[in-house]
């Protein structure tokens, strides 16, 4: 949804920008996956494991 969002901004500096953070937090969401993927999916028990 976002990235269509961004799409739609036709100010290239801040498009660039945007899809810069973006990029970054998929990096930083599937890297919290792999040391806890139920932080990954927001949640704040760390004993929570999406069971």
């Amino acid at each position: 949804m976002i990235e269509d969002a961004v799409v739609n901004i036709f100010d290239s500096r801040l498009n660039a920008k945007l899809m810069y953070l973006l990029l970054l937090h998929r990096k930083q969401v599937e890297f919290l996956d792999t040391i806890d993927p139920a932080a990954a999916n927001g949640s704040l028990d760390p004993h929570a494991h999406g069971h």
